[in-house]
């Protein structure tokens, strides 16, 4: 009977874990891996949609897709010769002409500011990511919402750089995001 107990006690512990797990940081990859990504002045940009519940739980332990947050992943690599500076307010999201405002990671998920995109100088040889979330609206299935994702206006990305030599910016974007 203490045997049964103890495996009953271990498979619901085992259990438990699988369900809630902490989140997992993204592997930091180049980001001329990703398909879309730009190159300017060799400064690499691409950004990640993470749609995909499954994928979402993975990175911050629960689905914040079902509350219609859009996690994007904003992957930066310098294979050029200058440092870049990256801020959050110069990408901007827009539908249609519609500007959408980066929801507070605070509001997002907890321990979010290891995660999220912050101010950062890319120096050469470098890469960098983070996350921005946005608030979307989910559109709806059957053929109304196929034809309203066809000739809705697409959610896109747009991000500035400023090379910190040459005082230059750089635009990156648009890059498009098909939302949720």
């Amino acid at each position: 009977m203490r045997k049964l107990l103890v495996i009953l006690f271990m498979a619901v512990g085992i259990a438990a874990c699988a369900s809630s797990h902490a989140p997992v940081q993204p592997p930091l990859r180049d980001a001329d891996l990703y398909p879309g990504a730009q190159t300017e002045a060799g400064l690499s940009i691409a950004v990640d949609e993470i749609r995909d519940p499954d994928r979402v739980r993975h990175y911050f332990g629960s689905d914040l897709t079902r509350d219609g947050i859009l996690p994007v992943n904003v992957v930066i690599s310098n294979r050029g010769e200058d440092e870049f500076l990256v801020r959050p307010p110069d990408i901007l999201a827009t539908e249609g002409s519609s500007v959408i405002d980066a929801v507070p990671v605070e509001k997002v998920v907890r321990e979010g500011t290891k995660t999220a995109l912050q101010e950062t100088i890319v120096r050469p040889g470098d890469s960098y990511q983070g996350f921005l979330f946005y608030k979307v609206r989910k559109r709806e299935g059957g053929i109304y919402g196929k034809v309203e994702k066809i000739f809705s206006d697409r959610m896109n990305l747009r991000m500035v750089v400023t090379d910190r030599t040459s005082g230059e910016r750089i635009h990156f974007g648009p890059f498009p995001l098909s939302g949720l």
